[in-house]
């Protein structure tokens, strides 16, 4: 009777150990996609930024383009596409935890 109810056990720990692995490395792997994405994304605008101030040959469009474009132009990308990932990851914990705790 024993070594049916382990093997009851033990077959429903495992299944829900594959499950929940499942959903974690499913999680886990959007988490770093979307990650990925916006730094690709952040390094485009910064080498966008630099090839432009590089491309202007003209001195007056040069001392224009950096007068527009603030000396912390990079700290504010940096600082926006932060805030972008994380309201991201704010998000997608909140739906991660509504279906868990609608599951139950």
């Amino acid at each position: 009777m024993g070594a049916f109810f382990t093997s009851v056990f033990g077959s429903l720990f495992g299944w829900i150990a594959v499950y929940f692995t499942k959903k974690i490395s499913y999680g886990l792997a959007i988490a770093a996609m979307v990650m990925t994405v916006t730094m690709v994304f952040y390094s485009a605008m910064i080498l966008l930024l630099n090839g432009l101030g590089g491309a202007i040959t003209n001195e007056w469009l040069l001392v224009g383009f950096w007068s527009i474009l603030p000396d912390n132009a990079v700290t504010c990308l940096t600082a926006c596409f932060t805030a972008d990932v994380l309201r991201f990851l704010y998000c997608y914990k909140l739906f991660t935890i509504r279906a868990v705790s609608s599951a139950n």
